[in-house]
């Protein structure tokens, strides 16, 4: 089975962050590699967005990566608090 990677390879883009993009949509979606990177595909043709998709998608990652058992209750709350926002802008930008 082909990677995401090997797919947008395929398509002449090799970029890293591109790469990443796949792999994320593929993760957070679990739909198949060739799938995500046509997504992946797609949705660079709006770089700002790409990008902007990108960096929330990495930066879930890196807390998924993160010891939250350290985190003081006001950093919980507050980490609570600011995603909760987040989650309601998308939704109302893309609803």
């Amino acid at each position: 089975m082909l990677s995401v990677r090997d797919h947008l390879n395929a398509m002449a883009l090799s970029d890293d962050w591109i790469i990443e993009l796949g792999e994320a949509i593929q993760d957070f979606t679990q739909c198949d590699s060739a799938v995500a990177a046509s997504r992946a595909k797609d949705l660079v043709r709006n770089k700002q967005l790409a990008d902007g998709i990108h960096d929330v998608a990495v930066g879930l990652m890196k807390i998924r990566r993160a010891d939250l058992n350290t985190l003081t209750p006001l950093q919980r709350r507050t980490v609570r608090e600011l995603l909760n926002g987040i989650v309601a802008e998308i939704e109302t930008l893309f609803t």
